[in-house]
């Protein structure tokens, strides 16, 4: 059995749309060993399993411009590979603390990048990362992308095009197949809303995910409807208290059983993405 090395920034139970997929594909690639490297959100190296899989969490010290910084990454990473000899190593980026660590490592492994998006909003510090990005990308067997749109229209990958592939991101069907018994949970979601048509959004609170347009986008929607707002971060509280109307509900983070509850009461979708950083918004154009 060949062995597959997953680094994501952060892993399950951090929720976030690359840190899901990670755990989508590791979970999900039954027939290769899956072992998972990322950051832990404490200054101490951790190793544990999670859901059958073996995850090694690097301990960080601080942040600087939302990267997480770790010393013993290096010595853990080269740890793991010693002791694995992964055939693949599969990278979700942007990660750009590891892409020199990487190619400080041997060459003896196939090296797949998975373009989750484009660094935009680090403007400053981008010209020194630009270097051991374009690197790793020359380094990169395959790199993947979450839409055809994304393959076209990022910069960084227009020299790599003839490696580049779209995956699209990945779910398990299982966890969203409505059972007799969920009926009685998503009939009681649309009571809630007196049953009005429910548009539905679900992720971080961040700038990008253009929530505060959304939120904005309300007063002209003529409809009788109800925006129901799921997740949390940090722009939860200026969100909540822009909105002003009976129509729109914050419910905070949700489970798994929740989510698939809540999908399947809604009548719309909404991805109010504004950047490239929101790889929703570059798959639709």
């Amino acid at each position: 059995m060949k062995t597959i090395l997953h680094i994501s920034k952060y892993y399950y139970p951090y929720i976030g749309g690359v840190e899901v997929t990670a755990q989508y594909l590791a979970e999900g690639m039954y027939d290769f060993n899956n072992i998972v490297l990322c950051f832990n959100s404490e200054r101490e190296n951790k190793e544990e399993i999670v859901n059958g899989i073996k995850v090694y969490r690097a301990g960080s010290l601080f942040k600087l411009a939302k990267q997480s910084i770790s010393f013993s990454y290096y010595f853990l990473l080269k740890k793991i590979l010693k002791k694995y000899r992964p055939d693949f190593v599969h990278v979700h980026c942007p990660n750009p603390f590891i892409y020199p660590l990487l190619l400080l490592t041997s060459n003896k492994f196939k090296l797949v990048l998975h373009w989750h998006l484009d660094i935009v909003n680090q403007k400053r510090i981008y010209p020194f990362i630009k270097w051991t990005e374009g690197k790793l990308l020359q380094r990169a067997d395959l790199i993947l992308v979450t839409s055809p749109n994304y393959k076209e229209s990022s910069r960084p990958l227009l020299p790599f095009k003839n490696k580049v592939h779209v995956l699209q991101s990945a779910i398990i069907p299982q966890k969203f197949v409505l059972q007799p018994s969920d009926l009685v949970k998503v009939d009681s979601i649309r009571q809630r809303y007196k049953n009005k048509k429910i548009i539905f959004f679900v992720g971080r609170h961040v700038e990008y995910k253009g929530l505060k347009y959304l939120i904005k986008a309300e007063k002209y929607i003529r409809n009788d409807c109800h925006i129901v707002i799921a997740g949390e971060g940090p722009l939860t509280p200026e969100l909540m208290h822009e909105s002003n109307s009976n129509r729109i509900s914050f419910i905070g983070r949700i489970t798994d059983s929740e989510l698939k509850y809540y999908l399947y009461a809604s009548d719309i979708f909404a991805f109010p993405s504004i950047t490239k950083n929101g790889s929703f918004r570059t798959c639709f154009g």
